[in-house]
């Protein structure tokens, strides 16, 4: 399991240094993510830096959980984001029991080595009807580029449609 991967102090994607391409593709994935309900797990959270974008986008932040790895992500998180809830997790052993109306997994699913395993976790996660969003504002030939590049790190790529599909 990669517990800090990301620096604690990385630049986060609400801060205005983020160009106008970059800010549309996060905005699309936490619309898409928001759009499902307000019930929103955060699956590799960071430091919560996508919250606003999904607060905008209409999730509710008492309906919210992040989930990560790293203790000082999680702090982070919850120290700039306190009307939300961050806990430190392993996705794969918790048990949400389809209490969200979205899981979202964004620039996450790579740290992975099981998306079958993933997927399968990420729709018990939601509820009937809710949404899984798998997504990597980058894309993914650059997951597929970290993954050749350093694959003790990006354990995977982003799941294929036909795996999806399944």
């Amino acid at each position: 399991a990669v517990a800090a991967y990301i620096p604690a102090r990385q630049r986060s994607v609400g801060e205005s240094g983020m160009s106008a391409k970059a800010r549309r593709q996060i905005d699309a994935i936490a619309g898409c993510a928001a759009s499902a309900g307000p019930a929103v797990l955060d699956v590799g959270c960071g430091d919560g830096a996508l919250l606003p974008h999904l607060l905008r986008a209409g999730a509710d932040a008492g309906r919210y959980l992040g989930i990560d790895l790293s203790a000082r992500m999680v702090a982070a998180a919850a120290a700039a984001h306190p009307a939300a809830t961050f806990r430190r997790a392993d996705f794969l052993e918790l048990d949400p029991s389809g209490e969200y109306d979205c899981c979202l997994l964004n620039g996450a699913s790579q740290f992975f080595a099981d998306q079958s395993c993933l997927v399968g976790a990420a729709a018990a996660a939601v509820r009937s009807g809710g949404r899984v969003v798998i997504a990597h504002a980058q894309g993914a030939a650059f997951v597929a580029g970290e993954h050749r590049g350093n694959p003790a790190v990006a354990r995977s790529c982003l799941p294929t449609p036909a795996l999806l599909e399944s």
